[in-house]
């Protein structure tokens, strides 16, 4: 599965996903943010999934500044986006007050 495209943008986040709002967004490659996402230095800060559950969104603390978030589509397909550690902070607020979005289980 691949992601498309890379740019970076201030206005929105992911767009498949009103829940996700950024203040700044860095679109990754699939192949940059699986690498980044399974190094031994990355954290996992949490991951939901919606009432279908057949999509998710999992959130990752690559350094003390810097997150990744990864969206998996309803047919399997990863989106990455680098943001900072701020605003997935808000983002992971806002996916726990959501009526969407349930945090999966660990």
């Amino acid at each position: 599965m691949s992601s498309h495209g890379g740019y970076s943008h201030t206005d929105g986040g992911l767009a498949c996903v009103s829940a996700v709002s950024l203040e700044t967004a860095n679109e990754l490659s699939w192949m940059l943010g699986e690498r980044v996402t399974a190094d031994d230095q990355t954290t996992l800060l949490g991951e939901w999934q919606s009432d279908d559950t057949r999509q998710s969104i999992s959130l990752f603390e690559a350094t003390t500044e810097t997150a990744i978030i990864r969206y998996r589509s309803p047919f399997g397909r990863e989106h990455y986006v680098g943001t900072t550690l701020s605003d997935a902070e808000r983002v992971r607020a806002d996916l726990d007050a959501s009526a969407v979005w349930h945090r999966a289980e660990k």
